[in-house]
């Protein structure tokens, strides 16, 4: 999951796909409202990342899927986007709080 900002500026939106190409085609899709908002964007590429530059419209506290297109196509890479100008992403981690271990008191092997 990425995390980007509701800001009116460009940002970056890095990613690794599976195929790279010059042009693609970034769909957004706002989970709460379900409208898609597309964006024709001519991605840099550096050290194996995907970086697609652009002015987004989103809104704070929701979630988006993206999914990036090239021009056969083919979808390239899915992903998922949480929107907030909080700055504490420690907050914000998938598994933060939900991992916990087990010891197990009587781990005996019984053989018939």
């Amino acid at each position: 999951m990425y995390i980007l900002k509701p800001i009116s500026e460009p940002q970056e939106y890095k990613i690794i796909p599976r195929v790279y190409a010059t042009s693609v085609l970034l769909k957004i899709t706002d989970e709460n409202l379900g409208t898609t908002v597309s964006y024709t964007i001519n991605p840099t590429l550096e050290f194996g990342w995907m970086i697609l530059s652009e002015t987004f419209n989103l809104v704070e506290g929701r979630f988006y899927r993206t999914e990036v297109i090239i021009l056969d196509g083919d979808t390239v890479f899915r992903g998922r986007i949480f929107c907030t100008n909080q700055e504490d992403y420690s907050k914000y981690q998938m598994t933060s709080g939900s991992f916990s271990t087990s010891n197990p008191v009587n781990n005996d092997i019984i053989i018939l």
